[in-house]
């Protein structure tokens, strides 16, 4: 992780742990990359303890970083939305039987996911006043939050 990309999301996280509402959060840097290829961020939070890390790939542009760092932290508004579909997947979905059962589920997840993260790619373009980059409904795969490639 480059110093540069560093001096780029540290302030990015503290504009917009304002912005969001998200003060009394500690959002750290974590300059540890451990995902694969296909994403440029991730965010792992401890919801109770209102603590988060943010990672972002090395290979990000700088021009990419502060949309990154703002799709992560809006996954911190959503985790109660996140929470509750997991509760009801555990509900329904505990002891699927029969393939429809649990193609049904997967289906549910795959759902929740891509809706998730699209409602959130809108939020973002809507706060920085950028395209909004929506992904096929038939894509299963991990996908980045944008294009780096459309980034301003």
């Amino acid at each position: 992780m480059s110093k540069d990309l560093a001096e780029l999301v540290v302030p990015a996280v503290a504009r917009w742990k304002t912005a969001l509402g998200l003060s009394g959060w500690d959002i750290r840097y974590d300059p540890a990359w451990t995902s694969g290829p296909d994403l440029l961020g991730n965010i792992s939070i401890e919801y109770e303890s209102e603590v988060a890390a943010i990672r972002i790939h090395p290979d990000t542009p700088p021009v990419a970083v502060e949309r990154i760092v703002l799709h992560e932290m809006l996954h911190i508004l959503f985790t109660d939305v996140q929470d509750a579909w997991e509760e009801a997947f555990n509900l329904v979905g505990a002891k699927p039987r029969g393939k429809a059962a649990k193609g049904l589920m997967s289906w549910l997840a795959t759902q929740q996911y891509q809706r998730t993260e699209l409602s959130i790619n809108r939020l973002v373009a809507a706060l920085l006043g950028v395209p909004v980059v929506v992904y096929a409904p038939s894509d299963t795969k991990a996908f980045a939050p944008f294009a780096v490639e459309e980034a301003q």
